[in-house]
């Protein structure tokens, strides 16, 4: 993925949003998609040394890969895709994880796909309570005495999920809900009916939904998905992506469909923060009249903090330092006479975290500047942001004043003193006439 300090801001945004998600996040970068996964996430690796930054995907995922490499594939097209339920072997052959997978294509500065965003849902619980459902069944047609015992598996299971689980009887046309629907949406969680549920979804969405799951149950088929807007107690609407299973008799005649809704208006709404996040701070990084960068501290051959690097400057940095291209150039290199006092200021800043103002010449260039800078926090990311702009004229004008000034100090003073001795040599004179005249 190469150094931090050269990434897009595009990117630098994105890996910010996947480490300090508390959801499972990773995102993959470049031709041979390099991986970034955050904590959370590398529970779900095959082993904890597969998440390291920069692994290929397709390595880190190992045999999951397969599964999920078509979806990657539609994402670096320009197109979100999914998989949905994978088995995953668990870190240090643990016992086997379930998740969703959600991709977003990730563009670079100049709009281009160049990566993935992939948001990962840990879905064990529903995937084991689907199992618990079925074993349950199972144990009821045989009749044996394990059928209690499973009952209790399954709503242990609906209990520890955060989705909301429901079980669809098709004879009565009842639907039993887990706590997870009063939770997330308000509802109480009593048996409903099939018709409750679809008069809460949206009316705009009703007939696509309504039309497909029919569509799986009357075509022999064991699987259904959507996405649809959810009604609220409250009367908002969740964003939801639903999946459900189709339990048939002997016959073939569709008597039971259990599913899962998972609630994604909180990603929804984190993602849609992030591109307006970004969207307002491209806009005022471009528009400023006055230049900006952050500077990261590196360690060098000087010693620890010895030297920084630009990773982010914006259009007015070149018109008010002189300087263009300042990305990726350390400030030894760019202006290597002047380096050390640059360094040493910003290191205080760095170290102490309280911003300074200041005015000070870059000698390189010529330029006075009046500069601002702070701390970027947490401290462990070593960076400050710098906002400065060209004063050069009104340093210009403010020497020629006190220049003017002091060289109209000096007539004063030099004029004073000529007249000074004229009136000393009056007083002579006059001395001298008046002795004459005694």
């Amino acid at each position: 993925m190469g150094d931090p300090c050269e990434w897009p801001s595009a990117l630098r945004l994105a890996a910010a949003l996947v480490l300090e998600s508390p959801a499972p996040m990773w995102l993959a970068w470049g031709d041979a998609l390099a991986l970034l996964a955050n904590d959370a996430c590398g529970a779900l690796l095959p082993s904890p040394g597969d998440r390291r930054p920069g692994a290929p995907a397709a390595e880190a995922w190992g045999d999951a890969w397969d599964a999920l490499r078509p979806a990657a594939l539609r994402a670096l097209d320009g197109r979100g895709s999914r998989v949905d339920e994978l088995a995953l072997p668990g870190a240090g052959g643990a016992a086997q994880a379930w998740a969703t997978f959600a991709f977003a294509p990730l563009r670079d500065d100049a709009g281009r796909v160049h990566g993935l965003l992939c948001t990962v849902q840990d879905v064990s619980a529903t995937v084991a309570a689907r199992r618990s459902l079925r074993e349950s069944e199972a144990a009821a047609a045989r009749g044996t005495a394990q059928t209690q015992e499973t009952a209790e598996r399954y709503r242990l299971a609906l209990l520890s999920t955060n989705d909301a689980i429901w079980d669809w009887n098709m004879a009565d046309g009842h639907v039993i809900w887990n706590q997870a629907v009063q939770t997330l949406f308000g509802h109480q969680f009593d048996a409903t009916s099939a018709d409750w549920w679809l008069e809460h979804i949206h009316p705009e969405d009703r007939p696509r939904i309504d039309s497909t799951i029919h569509a799986v149950i009357d075509s022999q088929g064991s699987s259904w998905s959507g996405e649809y807007r959810f009604l609220r107690a409250d009367g908002s609407y969740a964003e939801i992506f639903d999946r459900g299973t189709v339990l048939r008799d002997a016959e073939g005649r569709a008597r039971r469909m259990i599913g899962a809704m998972l609630d994604l208006s909180e990603q929804r709404a984190t993602r849609a923060a992030l591109q307006e996040s970004e969207r307002l701070f491209r806009t005022l990084f471009e528009s400023i009249d006055e230049g900006f960068c952050v500077i990261e501290f590196l360690d060098g051959p000087h010693g620890p903090m010895s030297d920084y690097v630009h990773v982010l400057a914006n259009p007015a940095y070149a018109a008010n330092a002189g300087i263009e291209d300042v990305v990726g150039q350390r400030v030894r290199d760019m202006v290597p006479l002047e380096a050390e006092g640059w360094i040493e200021i910003y290191r205080q800043v760095l170290l102490e975290g309280q911003p300074i103002r200041f005015e000070r010449e870059l000698e390189h260039t010529g330029r006075f500047l009046e500069l601002a800078a702070l701390r970027i926090e947490p401290p462990e990311r070593r960076q400050v942001a710098v906002l400065f702009q060209d004063i050069t004229e009104r340093h210009r004008a403010e020497v020629a004043l006190r220049d003017m000034n002091d060289t109209l100090e000096r007539r004063v003073a030099s004029e004073l003193e000529r007249h000074a001795r004229m009136e000393e040599a009056l007083r002579q004179s006059q001395k001298m006439e008046a002795v004459g005249q005694l």
